[in-house]
């Protein structure tokens, strides 16, 4: 599957880099292939740049996922914090949003709800490692699913919670987009 780069101009005349399909049907979602779980922090790397590090190599992750070779999963919390953090730059019209939001969707699911389980999980997690509940739920997701965290999120790694974009990018062998 290729991607093209599509959602028109911001208000700040830029354009915003978020992957498209070039074909109408859905990534196709493999099984026996490398899992990871993605925070918001990842996520948005996918399309906004400006005053982000690790962008390549977040969307190198996107790249292998849309081809079948990386199963990314998220958080349905990861849709929440994706649009406000979009809507409040004020770069982005609620239509482009929109479209961004159906585009994650489509590449990583409808975003996997907490379960009793993992809610008590990342309570204890919150608790021992001093995060918020937001955080603590990515790691107790990835924990639940078997898959490992991916996370930009200083104290998440701090944490011992996951990887980095870039050792996660590194670890699967993944060529880097310029």
């Amino acid at each position: 599957m290729t991607w093209t780069v599509s959602l028109g101009s911001t208000a700040t005349g830029t354009t915003a880099r978020t992957p498209q399909p070039s074909s109408a049907s859905s990534v196709t979602r493999s099984t026996g292939v490398t899992e990871i779980v993605c925070d918001a922090s990842v996520v948005l790397k996918w399309a906004l740049s400006e005053g982000e590090s690790e962008v390549a190599e977040a969307r190198a992750l996107r790249t292998a996922a849309a081809s079948g070779r990386l199963e990314i999963a998220v958080l349905d919390l990861t849709y929440y914090e994706v649009a406000n953090i979009l809507i409040r730059s004020r770069t982005w019209s609620s239509a482009d949003v929109t479209r961004a939001l159906e585009l994650f969707e489509r590449l990583c699911g409808p975003g996997v709800p907490l379960t009793a389980r993992s809610r008590g999980r990342a309570t204890n997690l919150a608790s021992a490692h001093g995060l918020t509940f937001y955080d603590a739920a990515y790691w107790a997701v990835a924990a639940e699913l078997g898959a490992t965290l991916v996370t930009a999120d200083r104290e998440l790694l701090d944490a011992g919670a996951g990887e980095s974009p870039t050792a996660a990018a590194a670890r699967l062998g993944l060529e880097l987009e310029s």
